[in-house]
């Protein structure tokens, strides 16, 4: 299902792809009342109409439009935007990780802002800028299917763009790349606002916001209108189970740039802007040109796109209040025979019969005692960074005990960087437990734990970690002897504690007193 947002991008489609058949959708917008459709079925497009409430009343339209079945489409969202002029230039094209919404903040006229303010927008329950929000309405922040993300991006990386003269002769006003450079693919994210922004203050105002919401993992690179209303459709229609949201592919193409080469010029700059009908030329060109090749991939291998990408491991995936847990109630009849009910948050990424598997090493060089390694990172349910043990999701064919060990090794290279290919380590599975439970009062989500034997020369290096993208890890090496002594000193320092690692230490801790 090809997305667009107003007219000339959909034309920029229809005009070049035979989308023939119309498909009438009760509830789309009245400028465009059809889903234009190819005669096998296999591609549709739809076109929702400018701003957010359009684009979340056409997409609710569509998702539970009796007239597709949507479980296993993908969606191309895809429109212009304004771009950041250190990020790409006219023409670039983005695929963001991060949708960010702008306009739920607090915001004051600038002439009464206090005088060591830059711009005059703060987040809700803070006051001032650049403070984290206090509370979140949920369609602040999505974060998209990043596996799907980067197998697209290779997919097409090195497509030529279409670029005009008059997109050459504005570009060359910027002092410097990527902003003067031709137009390539790239990464970067997008934000999401009613308001027609523009100028250096409300780029910094988007830049900071951006990084605050996403942990200064994300990149203000695209400026539009109708992103964080698609994936919020996108999402509670995948928790009702009629889309799967890790199957949207979102990209815009840059039409202006959000702010002059000179903030004393924004604002002619933006006027001058606004009227120059030309400059959208080889964005709208770009958005088929990307576009295609995925599309006829999908269609024309769809045995290797049927079951879908799964989501990244290790981060988040889905709006702030987390997609990735679907709430359910549980009902049972206790001991005395009464009817009872207990709502359960489970995840849906969950490809076996487990859902994660966490990690215990035993670390030895000759001339030390054994030692333990713990990682510590920010967890935005907590709002503080954690100590706990290394871990991570098992991926799809991890099924089993052997595929618990393999997904167990996969973690602790990628997150610590101890493998057996390490200079000097003997990497080895002691033992890998049965389906134990996180915290089955609240979610019915379970891992295994597994104990993995690391030697080291006392000389070997220190390894080095992998991690994901959007994993901010560190690493501390504790001894396991006095592993209870530590996590309190951590605890005094501010980290939060995860409770499975105290029990560990306190059990140690136990052991050694009553041996």
């Amino acid at each position: 299902m090809v997305v667009t947002l107003f007219e000339p991008e959909r034309n920029a489609w229809l005009s070049k792809m035979p989308l023939n058949k119309n498909v009438t959708v009760n509830g789309l917008s009245p400028l465009f009342p059809v889903a234009a459709c190819d005669d096998a079925g296999d591609v549709c497009l739809i076109t929702t109409g400018e701003g957010e409430i359009n684009a979340a009343s056409s997409m609710s339209a569509l998702v539970y439009s009796p007239a597709f079945n949507l479980s296993q489409t993908y969606f191309v969202v895809n429109g212009i935007a304004g771009i950041n002029p250190e990020m790409g230039t006219l023409g670039s094209v983005g695929f963001p990780r991060y949708a960010i919404q702008v306009g739920l903040q607090y915001g004051l006229d600038a002439r009464q802002m206090p005088q060591n303010w830059t711009y005059s927008f703060w987040n809700y329950g803070t006051d001032k800028p650049g403070a984290s929000a206090a509370w979140y309405y949920g369609t602040e922040l999505f974060e998209v299917n990043t596996n799907l993300r980067d197998k697209v991006f290779d997919l097409i990386k090195d497509v030529r763009l279409n670029d005009t003269e008059p997109a050459q002769k504005n570009r060359a006003r910027y002092p410097s790349s990527p902003a003067n450079a031709t137009p390539t693919v790239f990464k970067g994210d997008v934000t999401t606002s009613d308001l027609y922004f523009g100028g250096h203050v409300f780029g910094e105002m988007v830049s900071n916001l951006t990084a605050t919401l996403t942990n200064n993992t994300g990149s203000y690179a695209l400026t539009a209108q109708e992103d964080n209303a698609v994936l919020e459709v996108l999402t509670r229609a995948h928790k009702a189970g009629f889309v799967d949201y890790g199957r949207a592919i979102m990209y815009r193409s840059a039409s202006d740039f959000d702010r002059a080469p000179d903030a004393k010029d924004d604002f002619e700059t933006f006027i001058w802007t606004t009227k120059q009908d030309d400059l959208i030329v080889p964005s709208l060109e770009n958005l088929y040109i990307v576009g295609r090749p995925i599309v006829d991939a999908i269609v024309g291998n769809w045995t290797q796109w049927a079951q879908g990408v799964p989501p990244q491991n290790g981060t988040a995936y889905g709006d702030v209040f987390g997609t990735l847990l679907s709430l359910r109630a549980v009902e049972w009849i206790d001991p005395s025979g009464k009817h009872r009910q207990w709502e359960s948050a489970d995840r849906r990424t969950r490809k076996g019969d487990t859902d994660a598997v966490a990690i215990l090493t035993v670390i030895k060089r000759p001339s030390t005692p054994p030692h333990t390694l713990l990682v510590s990172q920010f967890r935005p349910p907590v709002g503080q960074v954690v100590i706990e043990l290394p871990a991570g999701l098992i991926d799809a064919g991890e099924e089993g005990e052997e595929g618990a060990k393999r997904a167990a090794l996969r973690e602790l290279a990628e997150e610590t960087g101890y493998s057996s290919e390490a200079q000097g380590a003997t990497v080895s599975v002691r033992s890998i437990s049965d389906i134990i439970h996180n915290d089955p009062g609240l979610t019915g989500a379970n891992m295994k734990l597994c104990i993995i034997d690391i030697a080291l020369e006392d000389d070997a290096p220190e390894p080095v970690s992998q991690p994901d993208e959007g994993e901010y890890i560190d690493l501390h090496l504790v001894p396991l002897h006095s592993l209870q002594s530590h996590l309190q000193d951590f605890a005094h320092k501010g980290f939060a504690i995860d409770a499975r690692l105290s029990h560990l230490a306190a059990g140690l801790a136990l052991a050694a007193q009553l041996a």
